[in-house]
């Protein structure tokens, strides 16, 4: 997952009610199991999250592509070598 910042928090509480379709009674039980009171915005938050999740899990299962984040790092190395190929590639297909 991305860094969340100041909403990491949220994350945590999603690990613990799960990933997947998940109702407002979930939601509702888990906070009231846990004693974890949650403001309307939280509660649509994680509803909202895991549906993300879903949607990304769907349209990308089975499928080998980079998470949609990125860290920051650059394999300087990885990207000059992808350059490399697609412009000899590129360059082949022009013959």
């Amino acid at each position: 997952m991305p860094p969340a910042d100041d909403a990491q928090y949220l994350l945590q509480m999603i690990d613990e009610i799960g990933y997947g379709v998940v109702e407002w009674g979930q939601i509702h039980a888990w906070a009231s199991m846990t004693g974890t009171p949650l403001t309307p915005w939280e509660a649509n938050a994680i509803r909202n999250i895991n549906l993300a999740y879903l949607s990304a899990l769907n349209e990308y299962e089975g499928k080998d592509v980079p998470p949609p984040w990125h860290d920051g790092k650059i394999d300087r190395a990885k990207v000059e070598d992808s350059v490399r190929k697609a412009l000899r590639g590129r360059s082949r297909g022009n013959r």
